[in-house]
């Protein structure tokens, strides 16, 4: 099928991107605003909901968040302060600058008034999560996996030694299970509709924008995490460039999407897990390109182990811990394709219980950690042939034989 190019000529590809730019330039003046309306007095007054808490020796911190910012903030650990708690702060603003207001900033506060509880669906759906589980560790795991909640450190240390991380921070990985299933549901609902009373439409597109309604009732509910969204919007994209007939898996296309959250919410150029979403899904396009003619059955195993390989040394630099358990992580990924609806079903039945004693006997296991740190210089040069990738076959061919050495370099020698 031949694909009709997006931008017919190269003028309409800067102009978009221009106008993109200039989007950009107008949401940093808009949050520079808040700014200064921030740091107009040395204390600041708001309403915020409090997402995560961090239980330190002497004292707790929580993670706030408000339409405006995103805060954390020390109070006295004797304070029981549920996630999801509504709260009226004073915040001491006089030492933040801009960049930290972009980022997410660090302030003490004068004092608090936590309001008394409210359900929400989230919170309604938390409790009905975590009642399910008598060991809270194993119901941060699913609360984290359905809810996109922040998981305590040591349970991230705990995904990170097993590698696992990925499956537990919302992408579009988990995009794609959800929509299967939401598909699957729709199509034996929809199927004898259509065929009676609108066989003239296109039933597989009736569905998809269903879909895509329920699931951006999903991503409004979980908070909107960097990763998921963008594997949403591009969804959506991918919806609209389909029905144009226009070639959905292009680099070109991954780069409009992520100019255009850059563009609409400039604080996302600090988040990593967006990054790392962004270098998954180019290493999945990059995999396609030229492993694209493989059998199914030999392509489904070999991506697996190829995209965990490839996204190591880009992981290896923020995250030390490497553990030769981690080798298996490509194959707990192809099983989390069938444990994710199961254990969702099971949660919605009220059975979320089911794999406690299987996940409480993994949660200690005992690791033997190598410490492995990615340089900045040997990152930038993975990089840079990971681009070339894209246009030359030497490159790839450079990179995959990058790829076989790092299968074997934890056992003879740190970087």
């Amino acid at each position: 099928m031949n694909h009709i190019a997006l931008f017919s000529t190269k003028n309409q590809r800067y102009i978009f991107f221009f106008l993109l730019f200039c989007i950009f330039l107008i949401n940093i003046f808009i949050k520079y605003l808040h700014y200064k309306e921030f740091i107009k007095n040395e204390i600041f007054q708001t309403n915020c909901t409090v997402l995560n808490s961090y239980l330190k020796k002497d004292f707790t911190i929580i993670k706030l968040k408000n339409s405006n910012f995103t805060a954390f903030t020390p109070i006295n650990k004797d304070i029981k302060i549920e996630k999801f708690s509504k709260i009226d702060i004073l915040l001491d603003s006089s030492h933040t600058t801009f960049l930290e207001y972009l980022k997410g900033f660090y302030a003490k506060n004068i004092s608090l008034y936590i309001y008394p509880k409210k359900d929400n669906l989230k919170s309604k759906l938390y409790y009905f999560i975590v009642n399910q589980h008598k060991n809270k560790t194993i119901s941060s795991i699913y609360t984290a996996l359905f809810l996109s909640i922040n998981s305590p450190k040591s349970l991230k240390q705990i995904f990170s030694n097993f590698g696992v991380s990925h499956l537990f921070a919302l992408s579009g990985f988990h995009l794609g299970l959800i929509l299967g299933i939401v598909y699957f549901i729709l199509n034996l609902l929809y199927s004898t509709l259509h065929q009676k009373y609108l066989p003239y439409r296109n039933k597989r597109f009736d569905i998809l924008v269903v879909s895509s309604i329920i699931l951006y009732g999903y991503l409004s509910l979980i908070g909107t995490p960097a990763s998921f969204l963008r594997a949403y919007v591009m969804f959506l994209f991918g919806i609209i460039l389909l029905r144009s007939g226009i070639s959905l898996i292009s680099f070109e296309t991954l780069a409009i999407i992520v100019s255009v959250l850059l563009a609409f919410d400039p604080p996302l150029v600090f988040s990593l897990s967006l990054w790392l979403s962004v270098a998954g899904v180019f290493y999945i396009f990059l995999y396609i390109k030229y492993f694209k003619h493989l059998h199914k059955i030999i392509s489904f195993i070999l991506f697996n182990f190829w995209i965990f390989l490839a996204m190591s040394p880009i992981v290896h630099y923020f995250f030390y811990n490497f553990t030769t358990i981690q080798l298996l992580s490509p194959i707990i990924s192809m099983l989390f394709i069938l444990f994710y609806p199961i254990a969702l079903g099971l949660h919605i039945m009220g059975y979320g219980y089911f794999f406690d004693n299987i996940l409480n006997n993994l949660l200690h296991y005992n690791f033997e950690i190598i410490q492995i740190q990615t340089p900045l210089w040997f990152l930038i040069i993975y990089l840079g042939i990971s681009f070339f990738s894209i246009f030359y076959k030497k490159s790839f061919i450079a990179l995959n034989v990058i790829l076989s050495i790092l299968i074997i370099l934890p056992y003879f020698f740190k970087f």
